[in-house]
């Protein structure tokens, strides 16, 4: 067990800390926080069962937190100790389900029999967690396997006359070929704030979710919630029942998963096939309309064919990726976070201005993003310098909720900024291992000397800006680009003189001048001499 003392002076947790036995409830972590922000981050990551806290701290004070503790679900039970005896400091302490009020000076007594109660409410309260979920998971183990087995089956449309016997007797459907309507509930995106009354375990929030659609279903015997075995964190639910009212049943089982979990989910709910033949096109038709939904609505979770939204229309998506990539491009090869993200809300800003952004849009465009980020690679790096990591995609396009279950803009944007500016990270620190980029314009120009250069030239060749080619390549290499291109140029230009059967005109034109008169001005710029005097000077010499 893990306890987290919170209060902005040291003192006093060193206090808590020496006078609180820890070892008689074997609580083995200790965690300390001096304000109420730095517990909060603490708490979303160590999940302590026990917490101490003072009211009076800066950033964010003990109410704040108890506040945030009530509205986020906390498991852990809290004691509050404080300087202040305020009746509304007590009266918030209750109402956000602190445990004790503790007045400074710390009587040793009284903490301990505070964290005596506090632990051992919590004890009762996770064991009451646990044994909750294992029957529900035994509950759904209970029922014969071949349930989701034979939905599953049906789905497919395989074996269906087969797999639809013994149906009837498990889960009250009609006989014969009976009217139904299939909805589809998808967990997709879940965000892990969720999951943590469940260990962080998905497969047991998975199973909550089912056993609260069953239990909405089972009571008039109208419906019946199954786990589709090709459908990954989807719930399958088949209505032979009240299919006039789906769309209302469907909305109570998304109020009471609001309830029970703290979140909501979306629900995809099909037209009325016949059972089973119908139900492998049903299957397809909800997860259409879940496909076709607007991520930027937040006004509805249960999205029928009858809201004006028929499955057989893809809308009109918004923008493609493609019309951006020179621009993304650009600010990932400069590897600037910032540029990255300014970029990007470019790009995502557009795309909302289109008013609807669908889970199969975003499919579209994580295609367009692996392709074109696979192409960065290898425009930045050779295919031998390339690993195995830079070639898969992350999860940018994946759609991914907030705790409450909706879609977030400014979360999404804020996800590809990071995953597209470590991306950059990634190939700039490749790059430097196998030469710095200046190093490497430096060999660009040694290569292509003959040819004309311009710093433009380079700055296209590798995606970077003049001045910053200017400046970085005056650091490291302490010579002006433009000197460097015209010393290098005169290097060669000495030695092709010293071959008398080449014509001045065709040594400028051999390195980069093809202009003779240019090229003799800026031979004897360099050495103080025309091209054919330093010609002279060295078959005299070469004569002595």
């Amino acid at each position: 067990m893990k306890a987290l003392i919170v209060d902005d002076e040291k003192h006093v947790r060193e206090a808590i800390r020496m006078l609180v036995p820890w070892q008689n409830w074997n609580i083995d972590t200790l965690l300390e926080a001096t304000d109420g922000q730095m517990a909060i981050e603490l708490i979303e990551k160590e999940r302590p069962g026990l917490i101490f806290t003072d009211m009076m701290m800066p950033v964010r004070n003990g109410v704040d937190l108890l506040r945030w503790m009530h509205d986020n679900n906390v498991a852990g039970k809290t004691i509050v100790i404080s300087g202040y005896d305020d009746f509304e400091l007590t009266r918030n302490t209750i109402r956000y389900g602190g445990l004790d009020y503790i007045l400074k000076p710390i009587e040793p007594e009284e903490l301990i029999r505070a964290v005596d109660s506090a632990v051992a409410q919590w004890r009762r309260e996770e064991e009451g967690r646990q044994a909750a979920v294992k029957r529900g998971m035994e509950l759904n183990q209970l029922k014969p396997v071949y349930l989701d087995k034979a939905f599953s089956q049906l789905i497919e449309g395989t074996e269906l006359h087969g797999a639809a016997a013994g149906l009837e007797a498990e889960t009250g459907l009609p006989p014969g070929k009976p009217p139904v309507r299939l909805a589809l509930l998808t967990l997709e995106g879940l965000h892990p704030a969720n999951l943590r009354s469940f260990s962080a375990n998905e497969d047991l929030f998975y199973f909550a979710v089912l056993n609260i659609c069953n239990e909405i279903l089972g009571k008039e015997k109208s419906g019946y919630a199954f786990s589709y075995w090709n459908g990954r964190r989807e719930v399958v639910m088949v209505l032979w029942s009240r299919l006039g009212q789906a769309h209302e049943v469907m909305r109570h089982v998304q109020e009471c998963c609001l309830r029970t979990l703290r979140t909501s989910f979306h629900i995809g709910l099909g037209q009325v096939h016949l059972f089973p033949d119908g139900l492998r096109q049903a299957y397809a038709e909800s997860k259409k309309i879940l496909q076709q939904r607007n991520l930027l609505e937040n006004d509805s979770w249960v999205h029928a064919i009858e809201d004006g939204r028929p499955g057989s229309v893809v809308p009109k998506g918004g923008p493609h990726l493609s019309d951006y990539e020179s621009r993304i491009r650009l600010a990932v090869f400069s590897g600037q976070p910032a540029e990255i993200r300014r970029t990007v809300h470019e790009w995502t800003a557009a795309a909302a201005a289109a008013g609807r952004i669908t889970p199969h849009q975003l499919q579209i465009w994580g295609s367009e993003y692996a392709v074109l980020r696979l192409q960065w690679a290898k425009d930045w790096l050779s295919e031998e310098e390339l690993p195995a990591e830079l070639q898969q995609p992350g999860d940018a396009f994946e759609v991914k909720v907030e705790p409450d279950g909706l879609f977030s803009l400014g979360s999404w944007e804020e996800r590809l900024s990071g995953e597209l500016a470590e991306f950059a990270k990634t190939l700039h620190a490749l790059k430097q291992q196998n030469g710095s980029v200046i190093h490497q314009i430096r060999k660009y120009v040694e290569d292509h000397y003959r040819k004309e250069i311009s710093l433009q030239d380079i700055a296209n060749q590798f995606f970077l800006s003049r001045e910053y080619i200017s400046r970085k390549f005056k650091q490291e290499l302490g010579e002006n680009l433009s000197d460097y291109i015209g010393r290098i140029r005169m290097e060669h230009a000495k030695k092709l003189l010293g071959n008398p059967s080449l014509k001045i005109v065709q040594i400028a034109d051999r390195v980069g001048y093809p202009d003779e008169k240019y090229f003799s001005k800026v031979f004897k710029k360099h050495t103080g001499q025309t091209p054919n005097e330093y010609r002279k000077q060295q078959s005299e010499a070469g004569g002595c």
